[in-house]
């Protein structure tokens, strides 16, 4: 069972129970090394948008050669809508297609694992971890993370 399964709602409703998510970034965008735990970063929602809700927690994955967990949050906001002006193309790249992300999140980081991130090397040996979406089909910004993956993912943090 997911812990993404809930009815999808248009008006960005809460929802009863909370949820944990993967947030990718690109390490050609984004300086890893600039989390700091306790600091406050607005996401976009690429993938979602209806899902998310405030309370969730985030696993923030950094893409690439050193491809992993660096950093746990907590999504402080319900999704707000974004704008298709030429402004939020640039802030999001969407310059180059002309798209938004639909909606975007504040989140504070809670943990941060820069230094001694829990690399993708290593989970896809997991039993469980290896299953994680952006492992098998990394081409998206947000995922969706099982009740059972998150459980391990908090075991295995600590």
């Amino acid at each position: 069972m997911m812990v993404m399964e809930r009815e999808a709602q248009a008006d960005y409703g809460k929802p009863a129970t909370e949820q944990a998510w993967i947030f990718q970034i690109n390490p050609d965008v984004f300086d890893i090394t600039e989390l700091i735990a306790g600091d406050e970063a607005e996401w976009p929602l690429r993938q979602h948008a209806k899902d998310v809700r405030e309370g969730d927690q985030v696993i923030i994955w950094l893409s690439g050669k050193k491809a992993g967990i660096y950093a746990l949050a907590t999504v402080l906001t319900d999704p707000s809508p974004v704008e298709n002006t030429l402004e939020q193309q640039v802030r999001w790249g969407g310059h180059r297609s002309g798209k938004v992300p639909p909606a975007t999140v504040m989140i504070q980081y809670d943990r941060v694992f820069s230094d001694t991130p829990f690399l993708k090397t290593s989970l896809v040996n997991h039993a469980l971890l290896k299953d994680l979406r952006v492992i098998r089909l990394p081409r998206a910004t947000n995922f969706a993370v099982s009740a059972d993956q998150w459980a391990s993912v908090r075991a295995m943090i600590g």
